[in-house]
Protein backbone atom coordinates (compact mmCIF):
# COMPACT_ATOMS: atom_id res chain seq x y z
CA UNK A 1 0.00 0.00 0.00
CA UNK A 2 1.40 3.39 -0.95
CA UNK A 3 0.48 6.55 0.93
CA UNK A 4 0.51 9.77 -1.06
CA UNK A 5 3.15 12.08 0.45
CA UNK A 6 2.45 15.27 -1.52
CA UNK A 7 2.09 17.21 1.72
CA UNK A 8 5.71 16.35 2.60
CA UNK A 9 7.43 17.56 -0.57
CA UNK A 10 8.40 21.22 -1.17
CA UNK A 11 5.36 23.41 -1.80
CA UNK A 12 6.36 24.24 -5.39
CA UNK A 13 6.28 20.50 -6.29
CA UNK A 14 3.07 19.53 -4.48
CA UNK A 15 0.52 20.16 -7.24
CA UNK A 16 2.64 20.00 -10.38
CA UNK A 17 1.50 17.87 -13.27
CA UNK A 18 3.61 15.02 -14.63
CA UNK A 19 3.38 16.41 -18.14
CA UNK A 20 2.39 20.09 -17.83
CA UNK A 21 1.66 20.56 -21.54
CA UNK A 22 -0.80 17.67 -21.71
CA UNK A 23 -4.47 18.34 -20.92
CA UNK A 24 -5.11 14.93 -19.33
CA UNK A 25 -1.86 14.72 -17.33
CA UNK A 26 -2.05 13.48 -13.76
CA UNK A 27 -0.78 15.40 -10.74
CA UNK A 28 2.39 13.93 -9.26
CA UNK A 29 1.82 11.17 -6.67
CA UNK A 30 4.90 11.52 -4.45
CA UNK A 31 6.26 8.50 -2.56
CA UNK A 32 9.40 8.27 -0.42
CA UNK A 33 12.33 6.47 -2.06
CA UNK A 34 13.64 5.12 1.24
CA UNK A 35 16.81 7.19 0.86
CA UNK A 36 17.14 9.15 4.14
CA UNK A 37 20.31 11.01 5.12
CA UNK A 38 21.30 13.21 8.04
CA UNK A 39 23.18 16.33 6.97
CA UNK A 40 25.86 18.35 8.78
CA UNK A 41 23.36 20.92 10.11
CA UNK A 42 21.20 18.17 11.68
CA UNK A 43 18.58 18.41 8.94
CA UNK A 44 17.28 15.16 7.52
CA UNK A 45 17.13 14.74 3.75
CA UNK A 46 14.34 12.58 2.33
CA UNK A 47 14.07 11.82 -1.39
CA UNK A 48 10.72 11.29 -3.13
CA UNK A 49 9.70 9.98 -6.56
CA UNK A 50 6.48 10.24 -8.57
CA UNK A 51 4.56 6.98 -8.91
CA UNK A 52 3.37 7.97 -12.41
CA UNK A 53 6.36 9.55 -14.15
CA UNK A 54 9.34 8.73 -11.85
CA UNK A 55 10.28 12.42 -11.38
CA UNK A 56 12.39 13.10 -8.29
CA UNK A 57 12.39 15.74 -5.57
CA UNK A 58 14.03 16.18 -2.18
CA UNK A 59 12.91 17.79 1.06
CA UNK A 60 14.80 18.61 4.25
CA UNK A 61 13.18 18.10 7.64
CA UNK A 62 14.12 19.09 11.15
CA UNK A 63 14.49 16.20 13.57
CA UNK A 64 11.06 17.01 15.06
CA UNK A 65 9.35 17.12 11.64
CA UNK A 66 10.99 13.83 10.69
CA UNK A 67 9.90 12.10 13.91
CA UNK A 68 6.35 13.39 13.41
CA UNK A 69 6.16 11.95 9.87
CA UNK A 70 8.24 8.80 10.38
CA UNK A 71 5.31 6.38 9.99
CA UNK A 72 4.08 8.03 6.78
CA UNK A 73 7.60 7.84 5.37
CA UNK A 74 7.73 4.13 6.15
CA UNK A 75 10.97 4.35 8.09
Amino acid sequence: MSIKCNHLVPRHDQDKKCFPYSIDSKTHFWLPTGNVETKFNNSIQVDFYCKYCNSRTTNFFTKEEYELNKKVLGV
